[in-house]
Parts: C-alpha cells; structure tokens; sequence
C-alpha cells in the first residue's frame, strides 16, 4: 500500500512527533484556549451556538482552559483547536467544549487523588476515564443524566481530542492505539487514493484481551504485508468485536487455544454457530444474521485462527502471551467437513431488475448525483412529483446508470436496490 505522497511524486515528508515538535507549529496567535468565537478566525472552527453566545453575551473572549490542571493540559487543547482550523477536521460546539473542559478537571482530580500526583498530559487519562467524569459533571450540575445525543456529542468531542494528541504528540507505534484512523495517523499503511479513508478500526472494542490483542497482531501484519485492504480491516475488527468477541467474552473463554481437545474444539465453535443464529448475535432483535452474514463471520475466523497457526511464534512475541504457541492443526479446521461443503455448494439465488425499478433508478439519478443536502425537484415513475434532498454520491449515480442501461442482475449488487435507495432519499 502506498503512503500519501506530495504532487511531485516524492514521499511527503514526515510529520513531526512528540509534544514540543506539535506545540512548536501551532501559532502565537492560537496558543491560548481563549478565543472570540463569533470573530474570524476562530469563528471559521466554532459553531455558532446562539444559545451559548445568549448565555454569555457579557463575555468577548471565551475560556476553554480546563481549570485545576496542568498548564500543559490547556496548550494541549488550543492546539487540538488550532489543528481542527488548520486541517479542517471538524467543526467544534462551544458548550460541548465547556462541558469536556469540566470532565478534565474533574477526572485530573481523580487522578491526584489516586496517584498522589497530577497527570502530565490528558493523554495520561483515558478517553473512558474522560467520558465518565464528563457524565458525572453533568449530573452533578443537572440532577439528571444527559440525553443520549448530548452524551454521543460530549463522548465523540472527547475521543477526538484524545485520539489526536495521542496518535499525534506521542512515538507509540501506529498499531499500538486502541484506535486507527487514516486521517489521524498518515503513518498506517494505505492506498494512495484510499475510498474507506473515513473509516475508523476500532481494536479497543474488541474483548477478551487475549483476542484484542491478537486481532491487533493479524491486522497489523495483514496491512503491512498488503494481505487486506483498510476496508477489509475494518470489516474485521467491526465483525470480530461483534460476534467472536462477544461470544468468547460470554462463556468466559480465557485462552487463544480455547481448547486442547480437537473434538472439544468443534464442539465450541459449534455453540459458535448456534450463537450467530440466535437473537443475541442480531443487530435487533427482529432481523437475525444471514445465512451469508453467518457464513463471512465463520470464514473470518477460520482465516484468523489459521493465520495465528502460521505466525504462532511472532504472535506470542507480539502480544506477550505464550498461548498462542499452543495452537495446533486442529485450530485451521475449527468446523467439519460438512460445514465446509455447505459453503462450496451454496448457490446464489439469481434475480433481476423489473421494468418498474430500473425507471425508478432512472428517475432517481439526479438525486445520487446532487450535492448532498441540496434540493431536488423529482417526479416518480407513477408521475408524482416531490422535492427530495442530493445524497452527494455522484459515482453511484453512474453505476445505477450503467445498470439500468446493460440490464445488469440485481443479485451482482443487492445493495443497490432501488427501493431502499428510495426510502433512504426520502428520509
């Protein structure tokens, strides 16, 4: 995979690490948390929460220094601010930053308390650590719990700023954090034009240990040796936190063997398969996995554990957990032959597209192709007519329309339903 490179075609240069290398970029001008967030520039990175500016009107100049913490930990946040301006990563709620300032100073108490001494840096706390304080704060202040938007708010702000300062001020290897992200850290290995480049892989969610941390070794290895693609990761890590995590975390598996006994061993990854046809393993409980959805996790951990079988010694180096050596044959044939034949002979069932749907991919064209958010006058293939907004998606707009012109099966992209396409422009 290539790294990201300048227009010229050379490598680009790396990014300065460590803490007084960032602090060293970030202008005079921006160095203090304190800004006029009605004014340019700051006003180019705030919201314009006219509620917050109401409350405060008496104020010119808001302060976002967490109080009662280390000098360093406001330099920490004016630079996070200066780097959303700078690189344009996000727009940023005053409030929701007056309200994560409040859980710094609580959870750096916290940390006094128990350590005998102050945190360093914020990275020195967990973004958990974080979020609760700032759940604590609010029901301290409030008398209630926040709503579930105001903590997803609060909770996203948090992981953003923590993520940044420590992919971005420390020399922990890439694969090390808990989470990778493409536009955090350019130094994860990537296509040059990477189309999930907004897709995060989140290693953290997956438990048990053992298996987050062996997770964290194939996927690793995989996208350094260009065995998968960031998608294809990040598909992993999401499928692997979801369903064997969560399997493994319920019965209270603690090993990577799982088990000495080869019979023993299927009969586990057969409770496995049972697990994925019940109700718990559904996003709701209404819409259970797929016999393909079931079939993909399956293979997904059958590549797992036989990449682990072939790499046993570099993955108990790796993660520090000698169980990995006692791996042995009977973990690259977690489920029998039978299961094994039922996947070569699954047949996809073939449908097609109708007169009906391929006028509706037609007619919807203008919508996918549209900027996203902006209004577009339609008229349906029943000649009803509304106004619908853009889904900014105009590379959909040419596959619909090479579909609908080469009369192309729907089963090649069940996706690409143009019902759902419907319902979800309408929204």
């Amino acid at each position: 995979m290539a790294r990201r490179e300048d227009p010229t075609g050379c490598p680009a240069p790396a990014a300065p690490r460590g803490w007084e290398a960032q602090w060293a970029t970030v202008p005079k001008e921006w160095r203090r948390p304190v800004y006029r967030i009605d004014s340019a520039p700051a006003a180019t990175v705030f919201l314009q929460n006219r509620y917050y500016l109401r409350e405060h009107r008496r104020s010119s100049e808001h302060d976002f220094s967490p109080a009662g913490t280390p000098r360093r930990f406001a330099h920490e946040v004016a630079w996070w601010v200066w780097l959303c301006h700078h690189e344009g990563l996000r727009r940023i709620e005053p409030s929701v930053l007056k309200w994560a300032g409040q859980a710094l100073t609580a959870a750096a108490a916290d940390y006094r308390n128990t350590h005998g001494h102050q945190p360093t840096s914020i990275t020195d706390l967990s973004a958990a650590t974080i979020v609760r304080h700032a759940m604590l704060v609010f029901e301290k202040r409030n008398a209630r719990l926040p709503s579930p938007g105001a903590r997803r708010n609060v909770t996203h702000l948090i992981e953003h700023l923590h993520l940044y300062l420590s992919v971005r001020t420390t020399d922990t290897d890439w694969w090390a954090h808990d989470t990778w992200d493409l536009r955090a850290d350019p130094r994860i290995p990537q296509r040059e034009h990477e189309p999930g480049h907004d897709q995060s892989v989140k290693i953290g969610a997956i438990t048990p240990d053992w298996l987050r941390e062996g997770v964290r070794f194939w996927l690793r290895t995989a996208l350094d040796a260009e065995l998968l693609r960031w998608s294809s990761a990040v598909e992993r890590a999401r499928d692997m936190a979801r369903h064997f995590g969560a399997f493994a975390t319920e019965h209270g598996y603690a090993d990577p063997a799982l088990a000495d006994d080869p019979a023993q061993l299927r009969l586990i990854f057969t409770a496995f398969t049972e697990y994925l046809r019940s109700p718990a393993a559904a996003a709701t409980p209404d819409k259970p996995l797929t016999p393909s959805a079931i079939d993909a996790t399956q293979s997904y951990t059958q590549v797992f554990y036989t990449f682990m079988v072939d790499h046993a010694p570099e993955a108990a180096a790796a993660t520090g957990n000698p169980r990995w050596l006692a791996l042995t044959d009977a973990h690259t044939r977690l489920w029998g032959p039978a299961f094994r034949a039922r996947r070569a002979n699954r047949v996809r069932e073939l449908s097609w597209y109708s007169t009906g749907e391929l006028q509706q991919m037609l007619a919807y064209l203008d919508v996918l192709a549209a900027d996203r958010g902006t209004l577009v006058a339609l008229t349906h293939p029943d000649g009803t007519a509304s106004i619908i907004k853009g889904l900014g998606d105009p590379q959909a707009a040419r596959i619909w329309l090479l579909q609908a012109l080469t009369g192309r099966r729907a089963s090649e992209n069940p996706d690409a339903r143009p019902s759902a396409a419907a319902a979800d422009s309408r929204r």
